[in-house]
């Protein structure tokens, strides 16, 4: 009969020392998720009409805009989705 090997836990299974980053207020949460919804709406309808009026070209603003709206929108849900109430 076959010898069982024991499954190995990967080193980043274990849990650090580290705390966790975590927006406890949830007036600042709620904040901060008003202030990404309705910067991403802005940035959305620039860009719209950006894509509709051919007087402009804004895109040298928007495209920037869009890659620091979605990194910052990823690192707050990263920090905050684990507080989000039930």
């Amino acid at each position: 009969m076959p010898e069982k090997k024991e499954a190995r836990v990967p080193d980043h299974a274990y849990p650090t020392d580290t705390p966790n980053v975590v927006i406890e207020d949830p007036q600042i949460r709620e904040i901060v998720y008003t202030v990404l919804g309705w910067a991403g709406v802005i940035l959305t309808a620039a860009v719209a009409a950006d894509a509709v009026a051919p007087a402009f070209d804004i895109s040298a603003f928007t495209q920037p805009a869009f890659a620091v709206y979605g990194v910052f929108a990823a690192a707050v849900g990263r920090v905050a989705r684990k507080n989000i109430p039930a």
